[in-house]
C-alpha cells in the first residue's frame, strides 16, 4: 500500500501492550494512544515511543493524525468505544470478543455502514497461514463433503475473583474470552449456525466456568466445541469430511501445524 495507515490505540491494558508490540515489530505506524487518564496515556506512549498521548478516548478519536482506532478496552465497553470512533469517521479494529451480544454488534455494523468506515473484529486466527491453507484444501474438495468441525479451548486462568475474567460486570467467563475462537472457526468453515445447543457450568462469581456447544449448520453439518477457564486442555482442532479429515495441532488458533489424513493413508 502506498498510503501510510496511522494507528490510534484506545486503551492501555495488557492486550493493547501486546498488540502495539506486534505492530511495531512489522514496522507499522502508531501515532497516538488514548486512555481515561493522562497519566496512563503518557506512560504507554513513553514505553512505545508514541508521539501523542491523549487523556480521554474522545480526544484520541478526534485526532486528525489517526486513521484507524484499535479498541482494547474490556468487553462491556467495546460497543460504546467503537461507536465513538465511528462517529469521528475512523476505521475500527475491535478486540475480541467484538461485543457482548448481537444487538450491540448490529448497532456497530449499521453505524459503520452509514459512516462509510471499516469495522472488524481482531480475530487473528482467520489470517494465519495454516488457516489460509486449510480453506484452500477444503475448497479443492480434498475432504469431500465437510461434515464436522471440532475444537476445544481450555486454559488455566487466574482464579482471583477480582480478576476481569471472573467478573460479570467486565464480561468475564470462558465464552467471550475462550469459546469465541472455536465459534469463529466453526463459522469460518461451515457458515452461521441454524441452531445452537449449549450447556455451561458457572463459577461462584457468576461467570461461565466451562461451556459445551453444539451448532447445527446448513446441510446437516455440525460443529462441536468446549471451553474452560480453569482447566487446560489439548487445544486442538479438526475438520472432518467424507473423504478425509484435518487434524490441527496444539494451540490450533495460533501459528501451528496440521495433518491431512485421507482414506488412502488410513
Amino acid at each position: 500500500m502506498s498510503q501510510l495507515i496511522r494507528w490510534g490505540i484506545l486503551g492501555t491494558g495488557g492486550i493493547a501492550d501486546s498488540f502495539v508490540t506486534d505492530l511495531l515489530a512489522v514496522g507499522l505506524t502508531i501515532t497516538a494512544v488514548g486512555s481515561r487518564t493522562q497519566e496512563s496515556a503518557d506512560a504507554f506512549a513513553t514505553k512505545f515511543g508514541i508521539a501523542t498521548a491523549h487523556g480521554s478516548y474522545e480526544a484520541l478519536v478526534a485526532d486528525p493524525a489517526v486513521d484507524v482506532v484499535y479498541v482494547a478496552t474490556p468487553h462491556p465497553f467495546h460497543a460504546a468505544n467503537s461507536l465513538l470512533a465511528i462517529a469521528a469517521g475512523k476505521h475500527v479494529l475491535v478486540e475480541k470478543a467484538f461485543t457482548l451480544n448481537g444487538a450491540e454488534a448490529e448497532r456497530i455494523a449499521v453505524a459503520a455502514e452509514q459512516a462509510g468506515v471499516v469495522v472488524m473484529e481482531a480475530m487473528w486466527t482467520r489470517f494465519l497461514p495454516h488457516m489460509v491453507r486449510i480453506r484452500e484444501i477444503i475448497a479443492a474438495g480434498t475432504l469431500g463433503d465437510v461434515r464436522t468441525v471440532i475444537a476445544d479451548h481450555g486454559q488455566k486462568l487466574p482464579a482471583d475473583p477480582r480478576h476481569r475474567i471472573n467478573d460479570p460486570a467486565l464480561g468475564g467467563g470462558g465464552l467471550l474470552d475462550l469459546a469465541i475462537y472455536p465459534i469463529s472457526f466453526a463459522v469460518d468453515i461451515l457458515g452461521l449456525p441454524t441452531r445452537v445447543l449449549a450447556s455451561a457450568t458457572m463459577t461462584a462469581t457468576g461467570v461461565d466456568r466451562q461451556t459445551a456447544l453444539i451448532f447445527e449448520h446448513e446441510g446437516g453439518r455440525q460443529s462441536i466445541s468446549q471451553s474452560a477457564l480453569d482447566a487446560s486442555g489439548p487445544v486442538r482442532g479438526a475438520v472432518i469430511g467424507t473423504d478425509a479429515w484435518i487434524d490441527i495441532d496444539r494451540w490450533w488458533y495460533g501459528p501451528t501445524t496440521f495433518t491431512v489424513t485421507t482414506r488412502s493413508t488410513t
